[in-house]
């Protein structure tokens, strides 16, 4: 997608996202693979789009709930 196309979407859909860092004490962090596209079977952090009117602290508690625990 072409800078201009993101900005005119952005401006239709304005989002955020968020990943999560996890980190134990010895320093290895928590990873998960991708099940969708793009970026298929790669490793990243946790996280993705937050839904509109949701705080970044909740919705960061309820992906955390419904991966993990």
């Amino acid at each position: 997608m072409s800078s201009k196309k993101f900005i005119e979407f952005e401006h239709i859909f304005p989002f955020s996202v968020v990943e999560i860092i996890i980190c134990d004490e010895n320093n290895n962090f928590l990873l998960t693979k991708r099940a969708i596209e793009p970026f298929k079977n790669k490793w990243h952090f946790p996280g993705g789009l937050v839904e509109k009117n949701t705080s970044l602290k909740k919705w960061s508690k309820s992906l955390l709930k419904e991966k993990w625990v």
